[in-house]
C-alpha cells in the first residue's frame, strides 16, 4: 500500500487526505517545545503504534504500568514483561516532561502566533510594494510563514548592510541543491532554482515589535545600484539622506521677500504626477487637532509638536492659502490655519512628481511661517521659521 506523507515541518498541519503528517519544533518554527524535537501525526492507529515502537527503543509495549497486561506475555516459554519486549531496532526519540509542557503552552497560542506572523507578512508587503527592485512573495496559500522570502539582484550587498544594522538575514536555502558539494554528482542547470540561489533571501516573521525597524533598513537608505534613494535639501545646505516621507527637521531663516526652495528627491520606477501632496502620520488613532495647531511664538508661527500615534496630516495645498490638519481616518479636515495675509500664495505651491517634490516659499512679513510636515513615526517635521 502507498502511504501519503504530509511534510509540514515548518508549520503545523494535518489533513484527512494524508496518512502521516510531520511538524518540527525547531526554535524558529511556528511553535516550539523548548527549542527542539518534533511531532508525527497519524490517521491510522496501526501506523501510530508502529511509530511509537520505533520512538521508544523498539519496545512493543506502551507506557502502561498495569501488571495484568504487562505480565501476560512469554518469550520462548519465559514469562516476560510486555513493557520491555523489543519488536524492532528502535531509537530514543522521547521528549522530556519539560519539552511537553512547553509545547502544550505553545499549542494553546497557535492561532495567536499565526495571526502575528501573517500581520508581519502583510506589513512587509504593504511597506515594500513600491520598491520594484525587490521581488515580493505571494500569499497564495495563506501560509503560516516560517520566514518571508524576497529576491533582490544585488542580494549580498543588501544582506551585508542589513546585518551591519542588526537585522538578521538568511539566504534562501538551498536553491539549486545539486550545486552543493554533497550533491554535485547530480549537477544540473535548473534556471528557477539557480535564480533563487543567487537572489533569494529570508527575513523573520516573528518579531512584530521589530518590523518597522527592519523595513526602515530595507527601504530607508541608498543600497547598491537601482535601490531607492532619498535626499532632502534646504537651499544653501548639503543634502541629507532620508527615507521617503520620513524627513529630518530643518529650520531656515528668511529675509523679507526672500525665496528659498526645499526639495525632496526620491527614486522609483513608477511614474505618477499630482498637484497636491498629502503626507500623513500612519496611525489610525483618534485625531487631536489641538496637537496639530499652528501657534505663534514671539514673532514666529510654528507647528506644535505632534505626539506619537496621532492620526493627522498636514499639507499645503496647490494654492497654499493656509495649512490644514486632516484626519487620516476620515480624510476630512479638522482644523484650518489661514496664513494668506502673510504668505505669497503664488510662490507657495507644492510641485509633486514621482521623482521629486518641491516647496518654494517667499516670506513677505517677518511674522510669517510656512510649515511642511512629513509622515514619520516620531513626528519629525520640516519647520521654516522667520526670525
Amino acid at each position: 500500500d502507498m502511504i501519503l506523507f504530509e511534510d509540514s515541518a515548518d508549520t503545523v498541519t494535518h489533513t484527512p487526505w494524508t496518512d502521516v503528517a510531520i511538524t518540527s519544533f525547531y526554535s524558529s518554527h511556528l511553535i516550539t517545545a523548548g527549542g527542539s524535537g518534533g511531532m508525527v501525526m497519524f490517521n491510522c492507529e496501526k501506523q501510530l503504534k508502529r511509530a511509537t515502537m520505533f520512538r521508544d527503543w523498539g519496545r512493543i509495549g506502551d507506557n502502561s504500568e498495569d501488571v495484568t497486561t504487562r505480565f501476560e506475555h512469554t518469550v520462548d516459554g519465559i514469562p516476560y514483561d510486555y513493557k520491555f519486549l523489543y519488536g524492532a531496532v528502535g531509537y530514543n526519540m522521547k521528549s522530556s516532561e519539560m519539552n511537553a509542557a512547553f509545547g502544550l503552552v505553545q499549542l494553546d497560542r497557535i492561532e495567536e502566533i499565526r495571526t502575528k506572523r501573517r500581520t508581519v507578512f502583510n506589513r512587509y508587503i504593504e511597506n515594500l510594494k513600491d520598491v520594484p527592485e525587490i521581488v515580493l512573495p505571494l500569499n497564495t496559500f495563506d501560509s503560516d510563514w516560517l520566514a518571508i522570502a524576497f529576491m533582490y539582484k544585488n542580494r549580498m550587498s543588501l544582506l551585508t548592510y542589513l546585518e551591519a544594522h542588526n537585522v538578521q538575514t538568511r539566504v534562501c536555502f538551498a536553491g539549486n541543491v545539486t550545486r552543493h558539494p554533497a550533491y554535485r554528482q547530480f549537477l544540473g542547470e535548473f534556471p528557477n532554482a539557480d535564480r533563487i540561489m543567487a537572489e533569494g533571501f529570508l527575513l523573520g516573521p516573528n518579531l512584530l515589535s521589530q518590523i518597522r525597524r527592519t523595513i526602515d533598513r530595507v527601504d530607508g537608505e541608498p543600497i547598491g545600484s537601482g535601490f531607492r534613494r532619498t535626499q532632502v535639501a534646504l537651499e544653501g545646505e548639503e543634502p541629507r539622506s532620508a527615507r521617503v516621507f520620513r524627513i529630518c527637521t530643518f529650520t531656515g531663516s528668511w529675509a523679507i521677500n526672500e525665496t528659498k526652495t526645499v526639495t525632496f528627491k526620491y527614486q522609483t520606477s513608477t511614474p505618477n504626477t499630482a498637484s497636491v501632496v498629502n503626507l500623513f502620520f500612519p496611525y489610525p488613532a483618534s485625531t487631536n487637532a489641538t496637537d496639530c495647531a499652528i501657534a505663534k511664538d514671539g514673532t514666529a508661527w510654528h507647528l506644535i509638536d505632534v505626539p506619537f500615534q496621532t492620526a493627522t496630516a498636514v499639507f499645503i495645498g496647490e494654492t497654499a492659502t493656509g495649512i490644514r490638519v486632516v484626519s487620516t481616518a476620515t480624510q476630512t479636515a479638522v482644523a484650518d490655519v489661514l496664513i494668506a495675509a502673510t504668505l505669497n500664495t503664488s510662490n507657495c505651491s507644492i510641485i509633486v512628481s514621482r521623482t521629486q517634490a518641491t516647496v518654494s516659499l517667499t516670506v513677505l512679513q517677518s511674522t510669517a511661517t510656512a510649515v511642511f510636515v512629513a509622515s514619520t513615526y516620531t513626528a519629525s517635521f520640516v519647520r521654516f521659521k522667520v526670525t
